[in-house]
């Protein structure tokens, strides 16, 4: 007797991650240490010498002192101040100073840059695409009521022969958020995420699922976090180039 074949196991809508469960790395250069928070792989750091395996990366990277960035060939970047002293990105073509916490800049992976920390430590979101693989979106969102961008937004650019389905990033970066997933028939899940706590929903699997996000609680006085709540929303889109720029 032949047992009917077992049906793929469907995942979860949401997957839960936070900075204080990632393990320190080196930086490429070795000037530095990384938290690697998501990757499209299994791969959690590339030695120095050899191409990134992965096709996306999200990481908290620890600024501990003044020096370079580590260069990435064919990588688009974007860097999100979380906290610390003002970061000063010093650039071939002028400097580019990131002053309050959710402060972004985005540029090449092959640009020479000096980092300048006035005070240091700080810590900065990395979000880094394999350029002509992936093509990211970043917005930074306040504390007021907002929903995730649905795929079908982005497929009606002129790019829907390319483009593939979103994979949706919310990162907290000060405050505590709600999540909440549904559809027609109502809610499918709900979590809470605090600051440094992030979610990634597959919208591959879950491209009709309605996402909104709600500021539910103040900034702690004891938290050492200046500002009302905030946090970081990254859309990633495969099949396209990002238009990053290469000056300030």
């Amino acid at each position: 007797m032949k047992c009917a074949p077992r049906s793929p196991e469907i995942p979860a809508p949401v997957q839960r991650f936070a900075l204080a469960e990632s393990r320190p790395e080196p930086w490429k250069n070795g000037r530095g240490v990384t938290r690697t928070l998501l990757t499209d792989t299994s791969a959690s750091g590339d030695a120095p010498d050899e191409l990134p395996s992965w096709r996306w990366r999200l990481s908290v990277a620890e600024l501990q002192e003044n020096g370079p960035f580590s260069v990435f060939e064919d990588v688009d970047r974007t860097l999100i101040l979380l906290s610390g002293g003002a970061l000063i990105l010093n650039r071939p073509k002028g400097a580019t100073v990131l002053d309050r916490p959710g402060a972004q800049v985005s540029f090449r992976g092959e640009e020479a840059i000096q980092a300048t920390i006035t005070p240091a430590p700080a810590q900065a979101l990395n979000l880094m695409t394999r350029r002509g693989s992936v093509r990211s979106t970043v917005h930074v969102v306040g504390e007021q009521p907002t929903a995730m961008p649905e795929p079908q937004v982005s497929m009606q650019r002129g790019r829907a022969e390319n483009a593939a389905p979103l994979t949706t990033v919310a990162f907290v970066g000060a405050g505590r958020y709600r999540i909440q997933l549904s559809k027609k028939s109502g809610p499918v899940q709900t979590v809470i995420l605090q600051a440094y706590e992030g979610a990634r929903i597959d919208r591959t699997v879950y491209p009709s699922l309605q996402v909104e996000l709600i500021s539910v609680l103040e900034v702690p006085p004891h938290s050492g976090t200046a500002g009302s709540p905030w946090l970081i929303l990254i859309t990633l889109e495969s099949g396209t180039d990002s238009p990053v720029p290469t000056a300030p």
